[in-house]
């Protein structure tokens, strides 16, 4: 894969790609080729033109794109997006000056900033509309997604809206990895494909990320005077086919006491020791908190994700 930053370096060669530095970069991918695109959140990489024919794929994570020619997503192409930069203020994530066509498939995962919500996005502006006879998938961020071609504005508007299709492992894996990810075993349940201290499979049941760049634990302790502590972490509510248990311990050697389990994305359930409850997040997935009604004057607590 051929990876492009803000201030591009270029190096390397890859035998589908034809690439110049830059702003005069004119890139095509057939037959597998892969590049990335990781422009700052606030920043925008600039580039002549991107044909993607067969089955190649281009991602961007991060901030914008801006092409001065054409943007052509040919049919069996992919073009995987971690929207850091998309907004409902009308900026466009990809501004194209020539001609707009889209036949392949754009897949919609979550970004570095902050977590998209159910709305009308500005995805891309363009000079001359070619055609929108491909797809988009938002599965990965929990949602349905619609493309619309406006041709008095000159943009295509994505607009996203709330699901509850279950999901299963084999198709989270497909949304978030390509074909050789997948193959090479980076996207394998306790794989860490960026090196971020979480697992896929927890990543999974938590509904983050696993490209994210940032290491962060799901897991949060919330400590405030005068009341007992609690606990808090996001669970993802169309995950069908996964066990996800909380524990708490005193020590290391001490057996671990569960506080309670969400069984395919169904309501978490507390035992008898522990209280719980369950709130909407902005991003779509369930918020739980949990407040153990018995807590040691030292404890460790652990999120554990089973395949059932």
């Amino acid at each position: 894969m051929i990876e492009f930053h803000t201030n591009p370096d270029y190096s390397g060669d890859h035998p589908n790609a034809d690439a110049n530095v830059g702003p005069y970069l004119s890139l095509h991918l057939e037959e597998s080729g892969q590049a990335a695109f990781f422009p700052e959140p606030e920043e925008t990489y600039s580039l002549q033109s991107i044909e993607l024919i067969d089955t190649s794929e281009v991602r961007l994570v991060g901030g914008h794109l801006h092409l001065t020619h054409d943007l052509v997503l040919g049919e069996g192409s992919t073009l995987r997006l971690h929207p850091g930069g998309l907004s409902a203020d009308g900026a466009p994530l990809i501004a194209v000056g020539g001609t707009l066509d889209l036949a392949g498939t754009i897949l919609l995962q979550a970004g570095s900033g902050d977590p998209l919500v159910p709305g009308t996005y500005t995805l891309f502006s363009y000079g001359v509309f070619g055609s929108l006879a491909g797809s988009v998938n938002a599965e990965a961020l929990g949602m349905t997604a619609q493309l619309s071609a406006n041709p008095d504005t000159k943009t295509v508007t994505l607009t996203l809206s709330a699901s509850e299709a279950p999901q299963t492992w084999p198709a989270w894996q497909a949304l978030h990895f390509t074909p050789e990810e997948i193959a090479q075993g980076r996207a394998d349940p306790a794989a860490d494909i960026n090196g971020s201290g979480l697992a896929n499979l927890l990543a999974y049941a938590t509904g983050i990320d696993p490209h994210a760049p940032s290491s962060f634990s799901p897991l949060e302790i919330i400590s405030e005077d005068g009341a007992p502590h609690r606990l808090r972490f996001p669970r993802n509510t169309n995950a069908s086919d996964i066990l996800l248990r909380l524990y708490t311990q005193s020590s290391f050697e001490e057996t671990p006491t569960l506080l309670g389990e969400s069984l395919n994305g169904q309501p978490f359930t507390p035992t008898a020791s522990a209280a719980a409850a369950e709130s909407a997040l902005p991003d779509g997935r369930m918020g739980v908190e949990v407040t153990p009604l018995e807590p040691g004057a030292r404890a460790l607590y652990f999120l554990q994700v089973n395949q059932p």
